[in-house]
């Protein structure tokens, strides 16, 4: 869900730039120039561009789609579309947006030094031991060898394998043996490697206790944290978000802690969804800060961001986890929309008879169900989801 964060502009940008811009902003940048801001694009050259962005820039949303050459050239025509804050559109675009941010002297990103900590795990932990905060036990690397050496070194009972790069959708991986690690290393480094062009991957500590979603908005050096998830996963996959109370012990504790992660990563403007591990005795400890392009996007333009008024009652997004590649069965479909009572909104392109892929990550998840009501109530609601699911919701595919 958006983050319901509104923060004001210190003055109203005349245009915006794009940097390496994802499919997805398409219709908030169509949103933004509708209502009188100027976008323009700036793309990368394809020979630095991961396999998997195969999306072409749509030129019609743009005034102007720059194909970034050289520093020089780029600014040249940045600074003709007086351009007063640059985005990143994508965590491949970071770099480049705080660069430009930083010559022209307007909204962006942070410190161009510092940009590889507000997109790589491993650069996170480093950022965060280096400011004396709590950071799991990490190692950076792109050799199997090296990682199976450091763990044995480590001797931990267990450890979590993710993709350095926090933009990609793979998911991290529980690994408790040797065996474990090499059986993950293999298909997390191909997607690392397809999604972000980075192959490399980040061994980390498992951290003991809840994890939590804490999404904040960044202006001018200034954070505000919005909504606060509990997350629950089943084998790897999130399988519920379950929100938490802002008025609670635990949504202070996470606010509190989130400051001074967030001036340790570097971050002077932008969205941000950051995963926090609370381990008793511990506290709270970064696990990963993912940039959120759109919601970037509307920060830096002081455009309200899109969200719901936040709800008294108990809130829980049910991710929907298809066992295999299929399509919706119509009627267990109706069902599943006419017997929640707790049913407020359906995220995704969710329909009777669409096509569903194996839910492997959060972004082959065929929908989210947004439940709001009594915790009861939501409780039988999740459990007839899951019924629905394992009783033929996902009909195979006829062949």
């Amino acid at each position: 869900m958006p983050t319901n964060i509104t923060m004001p502009a210190t003055h109203s940008p005349s245009t915006v730039a794009v940097v390496a811009p994802h499919g997805d902003l398409t219709p908030t940048v169509r949103d933004l120039t509708s209502k009188g801001w100027n976008a323009v694009a700036v793309t990368l050259p394809s020979h630095t561009q991961p396999l998997a962005a195969t999306d072409p820039t749509p030129h019609d949303t743009y005034a102007e789609v720059i194909a970034h050459g050289s520093a020089r050239r780029t600014l040249a025509r940045l600074h003709r579309h007086h351009t007063s804050a640059v985005v990143a559109g994508s965590a491949a675009g970071v770099e480049l947006a705080d660069t430009l941010a930083a010559r022209l002297e307007v909204a962006g990103g942070g410190d161009p030094a510092t940009s590889s900590a507000r997109c790589d795990r491993g650069e996170q932990a480093a950022a965060l031991a280096a400011a004396g905060l709590a950071a799991p036990r990490s190692l950076r690397t792109t050799s199997l060898l090296t990682a199976l050496r450091w763990a044995r070194f480590c001797q931990l009972s267990a450890y979590v394998l993710a993709p350095a790069d926090t933009s990609v959708a793979g998911p991290a991986r529980l690994c408790r043996t040797q065996a474990d690690l090499s059986l993950a290393w293999r298909a997390l480094r191909r997607a690392a490697r397809r999604q972000s062009g980075n192959g490399h991957l980040v061994l980390q500590e498992a951290l003991a206790g809840g994890q939590y979603l804490v999404h904040t908005v960044t202006r001018g050096g200034r954070h505000q944290v919005g909504e606060i998830w509990a997350e629950t996963r089943t084998n790897g996959v999130t399988d519920r978000l379950d929100a938490v109370p802002s008025s609670g012990m635990l949504a202070r504790a996470l606010r509190f802690a989130m400051l001074p992660i967030l001036d340790a990563l570097g971050v002077q403007d932008g969205a941000y969804r950051s995963r926090i591990a609370y381990t008793p005795g511990r506290g709270p400890t970064l696990l990963s800060a993912r940039l959120e392009p759109s919601q970037t996007l509307l920060a830096l333009t002081g455009t309200p961001v899109p969200a719901p008024p936040r709800a008294q009652l108990p809130t829980t997004q049910v991710a929907l986890i298809a066992p295999h590649d299929g399509v919706i069965d119509p009627g267990r479909f109706r069902a599943l929309t006419s017997s929640l009572s707790t049913l407020s909104r359906i995220l995704g392109p969710l329909h009777a008879g669409c096509a569903v892929a194996r839910t492997v990550s959060r972004l082959t998840s065929p929908g989210t169900l947004i439940l709001t009501g009594g915790s009861h109530a939501i409780a039988e609601d999740y459990r007839r989801i899951r019924r629905l699911e394992a009783d033929g919701l996902y009909a195979r595919s006829a062949s």
